[in-house]
């Protein structure tokens, strides 16, 4: 054990995973228990690795289905061949072999709205919990949603998550975080916004994904082409000039009505994550039986199955420039 490159002696490093500029993810294995785990180790800034524990503890402890585990955390030595480095802080929660959900869709483009609603379902049950804790995600996006062995979606990376109630109710929030192509407008005017209006509004961007294969606009700002006909409230000219009629996908007034209303400039027009659930675009899944849900999850399955191959040759190439990647 002396020569494997190891976190404290305790969980072997099978592989190195992404860097994210302030942490490390690998996927390692516990010596004791022979268990596969992922590893997230902190590079630099401790009160960044104290925020997210604590942020990921509170998710994790509410056992939602869809949301990552946390199963423990330290600070110890990580042996990397000739290079050992000393009090790193580490956090070590569940693996998905699976990957996250945007190489799926890179790999294999749009899903049937059918399909499509199975797998936003359960994203949207995982941000339920979250926001009826009282925690904001506030970097919702496809590759912070992981897939389990059953290609359940698990949302992870509680980086830049906060606590958005207190005794006075919601706390507005006024800082710069997430994934720009998933910020609400808010956001880039560096104007206070409300937290869960945020979330919305990405799982908007990732619902748009999901069902058109390509994104919706590039960001949220008066500059751009496709989002100043949002803001102006240019609906019809919106779906023309994105091309979405040129690609034949016969979308449903139900989906377009939905996402508009996710995306909505003004956030007291973006629905709440219940009224999401209850809107019109679920019908379709609502009066199944067991037997007829099991078979939607069944093709769901399989078509993220015809996608595998093609997502591990993408990882596979992928693989030398994360080797690169670690050493940066």
């Amino acid at each position: 054990m002396q020569n494997q490159d190891n976190i404290d002696n305790i969980y072997n490093i099978i592989q190195f995973l992404r860097n994210d500029g302030s942490s490390k993810y690998y996927r390692v294995r516990n010596v004791n228990n022979n268990t596969e785990y992922m590893a997230k180790v902190f590079t630099k800034n401790e009160n960044k690795f104290q925020h997210e524990f604590q942020m990921t503890t509170k998710a994790s402890n509410l056992n939602n289905p869809y949301i990552i585990h946390l199963y423990n955390h330290g600070t110890g030595t990580i042996t990397r061949g000739a290079n050992v480095q000393n009090n790193k802080n580490y956090l070590i929660l569940d693996y998905y072999s699976k990957g996250d959900l945007l190489k799926y869709c890179k790999a294999g483009g749009r899903f049937s709205e059918k399909h499509a609603k199975v797998i936003f379902l359960k994203i949207l049950n995982g941000v339920r919990a979250l926001h009826g804790a009282g925690i904001c995600h506030r970097a919702l996006a496809l590759a912070n949603i992981f897939l389990d062995q059953h290609f359940n979606p698990r949302i992870c990376d509680f980086s830049v998550s906060t606590l958005f109630q207190g005794n006075n109710g919601i706390i507005n929030l006024n800082d710069l975080v997430g994934f720009v192509n998933y910020a609400s407008p808010q956001i880039f005017q560096n104007k206070t916004y409300n937290g869960p209006k945020a979330d919305i509004f990405s799982l908007g961007v990732i619902l748009f994904n999901l069902v058109v294969g390509q994104i919706g606009f590039e960001q949220a700002v008066i500059q751009d082409n496709l989002y100043k006909l949002i803001i102006r409230n240019e609906i019809d000219t919106y779906w023309k000039v994105s091309n979405i009629e040129k690609l034949n996908l016969n979308l449903s007034q139900e989906f377009k009505n939905l996402y508009i209303r996710m995306i909505s400039y003004n956030e007291n027009n973006r629905p709440t994550i219940d009224q999401i659930l209850n809107d019109k675009w679920f019908n379709e899944l609502r009066g199944l039986n067991n037997d007829q849900l099991n078979q939607i999850e069944d093709e769901v399955r399989n078509e993220f199955l015809t996608r595998e191959n093609l997502v591990q040759e993408i990882q596979l190439h992928l693989q030398n420039n994360l080797e690169d990647e670690e050493d940066a």
